[in-house]
């Protein structure tokens, strides 16, 4: 009788034990902050220009009166994702007046101050909810789905993600000194036009002192502005962002798994 009463309560405590860690499990999930419609399945249309809820592309950008003549439609749904299901999102380069416009998308807004490519930035605007994302955790990694179509070297994507505090970054950053990101995980890529599951590290400047309070994402079809490849196209789908409880440095990897 004492042995079954002995076994009936370790049975309670590891009962116990196992509800205290999956509550804790659960919590942390939640705490996790992750990129809005990572899968792109949510599109809208505000009259002329369609794109992913949450981001925002070309068309409705900060752009010189002589620049605007490159504005097009450069962001388009693709029926099927890396898998064959949902949607992806497709970003392609286009040409105008003999200069290649790179096909951009980001949760800040696209800017152009002048005819100058080279000019060009992607900035959080503090003053207005449609061109932010408000971010204050600490992810350790990148990942998401992609495959380009340029396999020389006429051309390369990139992606950018760059953690800042309360100030209107900019990517890439103007002013140096003063307004540098607190971490960033970014790469120029070719996937040998086969989707791709690419993983990229976070860079800490110094985690432990670092409080993030908004994240700009840039994922581009031409990874220099004005140059490249006119006919580029990158598809991207299931953009997530990885948490480890304790932080180790990882390294870059491209392509742990590919689909034709």
């Amino acid at each position: 009788m004492a042995l079954n009463i002995e076994m009936m309560m370790n049975i309670s405590v590891i009962r116990f034990l196992l509800s205290v860690v999956f509550t804790a499990s659960l919590s942390w999930a939640h705490a996790q902050q992750q990129i809005p419609n990572g899968n792109f399945e949510r599109w809208e249309n505000s009259g002329k220009q369609i794109e992913p809820v949450g981001w925002n592309s070309l068309m409705i950008a900060d752009l010189c009166t002589f620049c605007s003549i490159g504005a097009s439609q450069r962001i388009f749904i693709e029926k099927n994702g890396f898998n064959g299901f949902g949607s992806s999102l497709r970003i392609e380069s286009t040409s105008a007046l003999g200069v290649v416009v790179n096909g951009t998308i980001t949760t800040g807004r696209v800017t152009a101050p002048s005819l100058n490519p080279s000019g060009g930035y992607n900035r959080t605007v503090l003053s207005n909810p449609e061109f932010q994302l408000p971010f204050d955790d600490k992810p350790d990694s990148l990942v998401f789905w992609a495959k380009y179509s340029i396999t020389d070297k006429s051309d390369s994507a990139i992606v950018s993600f760059l953690l800042h505090d309360n100030f209107e970054q900019t990517d890439p950053p103007r002013n140096e000194g003063n307004v540098q990101p607190s971490a960033k995980a970014q790469l120029v890529f070719q996937t040998g036009y086969k989707w791709q599951r690419i993983s990229i590290p976070f860079n800490y400047l110094n985690r432990a002192n670092q409080n993030p309070a908004y994240l700009l994402a840039t994922f581009s079809s031409s990874f220099e502005p004005g140059k490249g490849n006119s006919n580029a196209k990158l598809w991207i789908d299931e953009v997530e962002l990885i948490y480890n409880r304790t932080y180790q440095a990882l390294n870059s990897t491209v392509g742990s798994q590919s689909y034709d």
